[in-house]
């Protein structure tokens, strides 16, 4: 079967879907991953499959680029490898008449050849909905290619819940069992992370757990980054609140380079809502005044 996992960034869909990947692994299960956050256009999303699917789920990573460049004669589409500068091998997908949507066709059916000797094969699509972003009609071509794929499983998944529930009730109605995951709740993040400390030798009493998960909003990333700061910072044998305000100092300095291409890499729609949040902050998503300033409706804003 298939599942359309759906949460927004940093909650630990991606943490969550390797975990599963590692764990069906050593069940013999050929698993891909292919994370399209970065694709901007047809090509990328086919390098980004096909990387996935021959690099992880039909184990060619540790071939050599003779090896590569034989194994590519004998499938389709037609696929050229590169060296990056890491020293990795690069996918290409080498452009066809036809077009994007038939060369997805080729990149997913290549999972046929994963399934030599009947071992299980499963592909993880993180961040699907850029697809609808990229090109709409791509959506319907991922949906027909999948149906033509039975015995394959798959995990899509994406942080935009409006945009997800518009592809499942749309061009891929049915493509999955749907699965919604967001924050944790305070009591259980609380307990982990006085019992994690206290694991680790460093405890902390529950008003400083509490005000680690307040801090970093119950998401899961920034929780886990400031009580891992709040941890490295000791100077004592527990963690106090001082500590959490140096983690909260040390994260926010790492995190000031990143500003410019995190807000590149936001929809029209969200790069208006920050904007009038610089202007005046608000806690209230849906409040009118920031519906004007914005121009975007509340229900966008929501989500």
């Amino acid at each position: 079967g298939h599942l359309v996992l759906v949460g927004p960034n940093d909650v630990g869909k991606s943490s969550l879907i390797r975990e599963a990947m590692t764990r069906v692994r050593e069940k013999g299960v050929r698993v891909g991953f292919a994370n399209l956050q970065f694709c901007t256009d047809e090509q990328g999303v086919l390098n980004t499959l096909a990387t996935a699917i021959t690099m992880e789920a039909l184990g060619w990573v540790n071939s050599s680029m003779q090896q590569l460049g034989q194994r590519a004669r004998s499938v389709r589409p037609s696929l050229e490898f590169e060296t990056s500068d890491a020293g990795k091998p690069v996918v290409r997908v080498v452009p066809t008449r036809s077009g994007a949507g038939s060369s997805i066709h080729e990149v997913l059916g290549l999972l046929h050849q994963a399934q030599g000797g009947g071992r299980p094969v499963a592909l993880a699509i993180d961040e699907i909905q850029k697809v609808a972003d990229i090109n709409p009609k791509l959506a319907g071509v991922f949906k027909a290619a999948v149906d033509e794929l039975p015995d394959v499983s798959f995990v899509i998944a994406g942080s935009q819940r409006r945009m997800m529930e518009e592809l499942v009730q749309g061009p891929m109605l049915d493509i999955g069992t749907p699965l919604a995951i967001g924050t944790i709740p305070r009591d259980e993040m609380v307990a982990f992370l006085v019992k994690r400390s206290q694991t680790g030798g460093r405890p902390m009493v529950e008003d400083t757990a509490e005000q680690i998960y307040e801090l970093g909003r119950g998401v899961p990333y920034w929780v886990q980054e400031l009580a891992r700061h709040a941890f490295s910072e000791a100077e004592h044998e527990w963690i106090d609140d001082e500590d959490v305000e140096e983690a909260v100092r040390v994260l926010t300095e790492a995190q000031e380079g990143l500003g410019i291409p995190l807000y590149n890499r936001l929809s029209l729609h969200q790069k208006k809502v920050l904007t009038a949040l610089a202007v005046q902050p608000t806690k209230e998503l849906g409040a009118a005044e920031l519906v004007t300033r914005s121009g975007v409706a509340a229900s966008t804003i929501r989500d």
